[in-house]
């Protein structure tokens, strides 16, 4: 298939618009007192290992209905195969099979660092059926979530070899080695290019993880899809997913950050690099004092986003450390800087992202190493349906978390110290992109978020986040009136203002319609 025409990319040759805040703020935490969090990278590993053991369960598990506080139980809908997890409420909705594959990829990158080894048959069944998936595409009827579970196959592949045949093996990369451009649901072979966004991103982590591991891998699949992605990053590097959720800015930005450690030195590398930099930096400035990623969008109350926070930041640690970010004094120049040596470093900054990526990780323990069983979002809900974002379900959302975990174990790099980060030092105001329409505050460890034009099938206009960095935090307040019957209106923190007609209007319910964003909310909460 020939390359597709490249749009005109405009953002990112702007100017980093946060560059003057980012520079100032740094330069406070540089001088910042800051207490080690006694943190290691296997802090990763115990989260993916609570989780996984957790999911564990139910695979192919007909006797281990969920308890009905969990909700109505669907778990004898579907056919089961051998080795499959089986949802304990939704059973086998069409894309629980990317669950059993990314089951399969987190427990074997347990295996490989010496994790979970009495989950290895369980592993091992689950390998199996995932590859079988695959073996399907490109054929009439195949699965149709092919992109989401081959990045942790391939990457969980090495943790089976002491556990399976050569042959065994062998079998399974012949059948990794599909076409992409068929196979994958996210291509211009099903749809046009702008109907084309975060889902393709995980096919080109997928094949570059193939190159890098000897599995074919397709080097022209991944230069003909990067143009359409370098059209969708913001100024500020953030990836606009339809409705710009902050979620799925964060996820793209993890799949080039994987893809570049797997070794991507393609001719887009310069701008990814440059992109994937410029939207590490805007998330330092809207992390809580708590370590949480901010809310906003589809699937904001998952522990997979700090997981995926969490991969992003110790990439980029191992970035500024040598050499491939820009000092801070020089990163408003728009373009990318050629690569200066290892010594050259920027090592307060690479404390930073450390930091950063350990803090995001720490706020999850107690949703998943201390409670039981484990939850897969910001509540202590039973984790069945009630409060969960639609598509989020239990299965499929935790062991999401479990395989970024293991992917940010991968990448971290444990000779690299720590530096206070923004959220901790505070004492700024940052606003997000139009696109994105997000205000952050935080000072002397208090925090807020505000919503100024919020996407109201989730959240709500307003004040959606008041975060203190010695509380246990809540989930997001913003409440989309979608969850409720029809006639409630959406619940935040949030001004209300008289109108000519007698009716009081809440600013949670502007959406859409609110065009000026962040002005207009001001003018609001100012009157």
């Amino acid at each position: 298939m020939s390359t597709p025409p490249e749009p005109a990319p405009r953002d990112l040759d702007r100017p980093f618009p946060l560059k003057d805040q980012v520079e100032t703020i740094l330069a406070c935490c540089r001088d910042a007192p800051c207490e080690p969090t006694g943190i290691t990278r296997e802090l990763y590993l115990d989260l993916a290992e609570r989780i996984a053991r957790g999911v564990a369960k139910f695979q192919e598990s007909a006797q281990l209905e969920a308890p009905t506080c969990w909700g109505p139980s669907r778990t004898s809908s579907g056919l089961r195969s051998a080795g499959e997890i089986v949802d304990p409420v939704e059973g086998l909705p069409s894309y629980q099979r990317l669950v059993t594959g990314r089951f399969a990829g987190a427990v074997g990158m347990l295996l490989e660092a010496g994790r979970a080894k009495d989950l290895a048959a369980k592993g091992v069944k689950a390998m199996t059926l995932a590859i079988e998936a695959l073996s399907q595409t490109g054929k009439p009827n195949p699965i149709v979530c092919a992109e989401f579970f081959p990045r942790e196959v391939v990457s969980g592949l090495a943790g089976y070899a002491p556990y399976v045949g050569e042959e065994t093996v062998r079998r399974w990369r012949v059948v990794l080695a599909f076409d992409p451009e068929s196979g994958y649901h996210d291509t211009l072979a099903h749809k046009p290019l702008e109907a084309i966004f975060n889902w393709n991103s995980f096919g080109l982590v997928s094949e570059q993880l193939k190159t890098l591991h000897g599995i074919g891998g397709d080097a022209g699949f991944i230069e003909r899809y990067l143009p359409r992605h370098r059209t969708l990053f913001d100024a500020n590097g953030m990836y606009r997913d339809p409705n710009c959720p902050m979620t799925y800015d964060a996820v793209v930005r993890q799949n080039f950050s994987v893809m570049l450690h797997a070794g991507y030195n393609g001719s887009h590398r310069a701008w990814m690099e440059e992109a994937l930099r410029r939207g590490a930096l805007a998330a330092l400035l809207f992390q809580s004092p708590t370590g949480e990623a901010p809310f906003g969008g589809r699937s904001n109350q998952f522990h997979l986003v700090e997981a995926t926070h969490a991969g992003c930041w110790e990439f980029q640690a191992r970035q500024a450390a040598r050499g491939r970010i820009p000092h801070m004094r020089m990163c408003g120049i728009p373009r990318f800087q050629p690569p200066r040596t290892a010594a050259e470093g920027d090592c307060a900054l690479a404390g930073v992202f450390k930091r950063a990526a350990r803090r995001a990780a720490m706020s999850t323990r107690r949703w998943i190493l201390e409670a039981d069983p484990f939850r897969h979002q910001k509540s202590f809900f039973a984790p069945g349906t009630h409060g969960v974002d639609s598509g989020g379900n239990y299965t499929m959302y935790g062991i999401t978390a479990a395989a970024l975990f293991c992917h940010a174990y991968r990448l971290a790099d444990e000779s690299i110290g720590e530096c206070a980060t923004p959220a901790e030092v505070g004492g700024f105001v940052v606003e997000s992109s139009p696109d994105f329409h997000k205000v952050f505050a935080t000072c002397a460890g208090a925090h807020i978020e505000i919503d100024t034009r919020a996407d109201l099938a989730k959240d709500a206009t307003g004040i959606g986040r008041f975060h203190y960095e010695s509380l246990r935090a809540r989930p997001a307040e913003g409440t989309s009136a979608e969850l409720f019957n029809s006639a409630i209106l959406p619940i935040t923190k949030k001004p209300v203002f008289f109108e000519k007609t007698g009716f009081w209007p809440s600013a949670a319910c502007r959406g859409e319609q609110t065009k000026d964003g962040g002005a207009r909310m001001a003018e609001l909460f100012n009157s």
